[in-house]
């Protein structure tokens, strides 16, 4: 087998990232014989050979990505922030001090793998199975506001866990950070055997959004209504984009959903 070049895949940039990540804070952290000048160069060779480890192996990253297996490592870079919160509710802020911006550094990388693992798991099922209708549509704007009411109270929440205090620029920051995530409303919509696949526009990454999270399908004039379940309660317009009458796209919907 001819070995692959690492690509832009942002999957096993990811891992790359994460690994780098890992690496150096535990190089940092733990008492190993590694020179403090050396801890970064080794991390960042560690993560280059893992980016290009994952290009050689794509079936088992395949597997592992259909397996959802990228939650995990997600859940074991956030429990470093969990031991951190813990020690300062426990009234021992100075021992996990220096902690603090690695290990929220570790979970957003954390976070980070498992968006680019999402949006692999649904380019793979987008890949398989047969397309039956393509949409375009918006997110309804009380979910937008859910999410920026989360958004804020989550960086909020944060900022308290860290440093005990909240300021206007807390609010102000997490608002900011919301609104370059948050991106465009409007979207494109892939209807396939098992779900939705849904690509916000200017973003590349897609989702799945799989029929036993669509509680209901409904039509309000000539708008489409898909409705997500728990835990995201988020509604899907199909309106001024649908080019084939309201009722007909909701019965392909319906269909697809009962199989």
């Amino acid at each position: 087998m001819r070995p692959r070049f690492p690509s832009g895949d942002g999957f096993a940039i990811s891992v790359g990232v994460f690994t780098v990540a890992t690496t150096y804070f535990g190089l940092s952290t733990f008492d190993f014989a590694v020179a403090p000048a050396d801890e970064l160069p080794a991390a960042v060779l560690l993560g280059l050979l893992a980016w290009g480890a994952v290009e050689q192996i794509p079936n088992l990253v395949d597997e592992f990505v259909l397996a959802r297996g990228y939650l995990a490592v997600g859940a074991l870079a956030v429990l470093p922030v969990l031991g951190v919160v813990a020690a300062r509710l426990a009234g021992r802020p100075e021992r996990v001090e220096p902690f603090v911006l690695p290990t929220l550094g570790l979970a957003l990388v954390g976070l980070l793998v498992v968006g680019t693992g999402s949006s692999r798991r649904a380019e793979q099922f987008l890949s398989a199975e047969t397309e039956h209708l393509a949409l375009r549509g918006t997110i309804s704007r009380r979910y937008h506001l859910a999410e920026m009411v989360f958004s804020v109270a989550l960086g909020v929440l944060v900022h308290l866990a860290f440093d005990d205090t909240v300021t206007a620029g807390t609010v102000l920051g997490s608002l900011v950070a919301f609104a370059f995530a948050s991106g465009d409303q409007s979207f494109e919509a892939t209807v396939i055997d098992s779900g939705l696949v849904v690509s916000r526009r200017g973003s590349k990454g897609n989702s799945l959004v799989p029929w036993h999270r669509v509680r209901a399908v409904d039509v309000d004039g000539d708008t489409v209504l898909v409705r997500r379940a728990f835990p995201r309660f988020v509604t899907y317009r199909f309106d001024r984009s649908v080019a084939d009458d309201a009722k007909e796209v909701a019965d392909v919907l319906r269909r697809c959903r009962r199989r």
